[in-house]
């Protein structure tokens, strides 16, 4: 299996894809890709494996310099909260 991840140029990650298969001539899945994203193929561990690409996305970012996967780190918040307010 191949691992393909898109991403901003902060690291943030865009899309994740696996294949087992590519077209002849094609570097990974995303065709054209504009100047602020790139595309990091990477070797699966078996964990990345056993997970789902949007899980990926979740759970990891791009060190681009290193250009490797690293852990989001488990103090970055979360988007807004979902939670009601209490109506007064």
């Amino acid at each position: 299996m191949r691992l393909f991840v898109r991403h901003a140029k902060d690291g943030e990650i865009v899309s994740v894809a696996k294949a087992n298969v590519l077209p002849d001539g094609l570097e990974h899945p995303y065709g054209d890709v504009g100047e602020e994203e790139a595309v990091l193929e990477l070797e699966p561990s078996p964990e990345l494996e056993q997970i789902d690409a949007h899980e990926i996305a979740e759970r990891y970012t791009v060190d681009v310099q290193q250009k490797q996967l690293k852990p989001v780190s488990s103090t970055k918040s979360e988007g807004p909260s979902r939670r009601r307010r209490k109506e007064t």
